[in-house]
């Protein structure tokens, strides 16, 4: 007696399969306003002058007052550098 096995659902799909999803997206403008925000890329938008990730050393009483000022002591710091390039370079 053979034992009929059902596919699994971890089999990948076939380049057939693939083409007949379509796009994900598809239909999105028909959806409700409600539903269409959903769906909409989250985060921040993308800036035309990012900032660059650094590591920067510090005093440590040089970080703990920027810090105390409460949120935004980083974007603080960022300004502090901003106005001395601007006045020395």
């Amino acid at each position: 007696m053979t034992k009929k096995t059902e596919p699994s659902p971890h089999t990948p799909l076939t380049q057939e399969e693939w083409d007949n999803m379509g796009p994900v997206m598809h239909g999105l403008d028909k959806l409700p306003e409600a539903a269409q925000k959903a769906f909409r890329k989250r985060g921040r938008p993308f800036s035309d002058n990012p900032k660059k990730l650094v590591s920067l050393r510090v005093d440590a009483d040089v970080l703990d007052a920027f810090k105390n000022t409460g949120t935004g002591w980083q974007t603080r710091i960022n300004q502090v550098l901003k106005e001395w390039t601007e006045a020395h370079c």
